[in-house]
């Protein structure tokens, strides 16, 4: 019996990476499909010629059958490997992780571990399976394909094009947290709090940090109604909604500044910026360049528009004395903040340290507020 059973209308459905491929040339009407399954028939219901000799227009039925030599169905395991090996092919970044990642998804499941391989396909799961891997073969991103993305222990709704939360995000969310906890058990700033996630995305920081501080309450701000949008859903799913307030609007503008700072100060400010150069963008990824938010991105010619308007802000919002600024920055970004700030260009704050990420590479900023405009604390 077939698992599969398609029309089509059209010159060409599907593509060479599809699990499907019908094509009509020259009056001829071919048709195929993964290796790991064959093809039973497939039947012309009409055909127009529209260029004489070279191009016709179909419609077909194109029913996929179990191998007649195996004698079984495929497996979810066949077609793992079936995917994995086609992304592997088209130069696909992380395909294992990629194709178990849709598979998972595909049979509503989170992670490949939870799936017994040894099932049989059916005609659903193989029409999910087509329209997600497809998406991959044109490289979106796998968190845009399946909804979601994993932040520490949280799971984030995700959607095109906010931005994916990195490993190097998760390191600022717990640095800002071992910042807190290293005032100490009798501090009351363990206890309540402020803080305030400049540019949130997701909300990904924002939402993390206040699951993990229930005596604090947040805001969160971004220029994108979709992540403003985004940040609210995932504020919800994981209960903070009634801490975190979120706020659109654009950081460059001295209303939005107002609005922020009237809801201060914050004992915590913490952005992940804009920080990739113009001449940086040309080189990212596909999946990046042409999927992600390129506002969410690119920081101007130098990377650092966004980060200057940062401490330009900062002092202003920051609770005195105690008050700390944490930024994740491109690469050689860090300095240039500490040279700013050591040299008195923003003399109402303090630079504390520089920290590395998981790749030993200098990626994070802390500051503080000073007591005065004098720069002293």
């Amino acid at each position: 019996m077939p698992i599969v059973e398609r029309e089509a209308i059209g010159t060409d459905l599907g593509d060479e990476d599809a699990i499907f491929h019908i094509q009509a040339q020259n009056g001829q009407l071919g048709a195929t499909v993964g290796s790991w399954c064959s093809i039973l028939r497939v039947e012309v219901q009409s055909t127009i010629l529209l260029f004489p000799g070279s191009l016709w227009c179909f419609t077909a039925t194109l029913s996929v059958d179990i191998d007649p030599m195996s004698g079984s169905l495929p497996t979810l395991g066949d077609v793992l490997a079936h995917w994995t090996q086609n992304f592997r092919e088209r130069g696909i970044d992380e395909p294992e992780s990629s194709a178990e990642l849709i598979l998972a998804h595909a049979v509503d499941k989170n992670m490949v571990h939870e799936v017994d391989l040894s099932r049989a396909m059916t005609k659903t799961v193989a029409a999910r399976m087509e329209h997600m891997c497809r998406r991959r073969m044109k490289r979106e991103p796998v968190a845009y394909i399946i909804g979601e993305w994993d932040f520490h222990d949280l799971t984030l709704h995700i959607r095109p094009p906010v931005l994916i939360p990195r490993p190097e995000t998760e390191e600022l969310a717990a640095l800002a947290l071992a910042g807190v906890h290293a005032c100490g058990s009798g501090s009351k700033l363990r206890e309540s709090g402020a803080l305030l996630d400049v540019g949130s995305g997701s909300g990904a920081l924002a939402v993390f940090l206040l699951t993990r501080l229930p005596g604090w309450r947040g805001v969160s701000v971004d220029i994108s109604p979709v992540a403003c949008e985004l940040t609210t859903l995932n504020a919800r799913r994981h209960r903070v909604f009634d801490r975190l307030s979120v706020h659109q609007g654009d950081i460059h503008l001295d209303s939005t500044f107002r609005d922020l700072a009237s809801a201060g100060p914050y004992d915590i400010v913490v952005s992940n910026p804009p920080y990739i150069t113009e001449a940086e963008m040309a080189a990212l990824q596909p999946e990046v360049a042409l999927h992600e938010d390129r506002g969410a991105l690119c920081g101007g010619t130098d990377g650092m528009v966004v980060t200057r308007r940062l401490l330009n802000m900062a002092a202003s919002l920051l609770r005195p004395h105690t008050g700390r600024l944490y930024l994740e920055l491109g690469l050689g970004q860090p300095a240039e903040v500490e040279r700013l700030v050591r040299h008195g260009l923003h003399d109402r704050l303090r630079y504390l340290h520089t920290r590395k990420d998981f790749t030993n590479r200098e990626r994070f900023c802390e500051l503080a507020a000073c007591s005065g405009a004098d720069g002293s604390s």
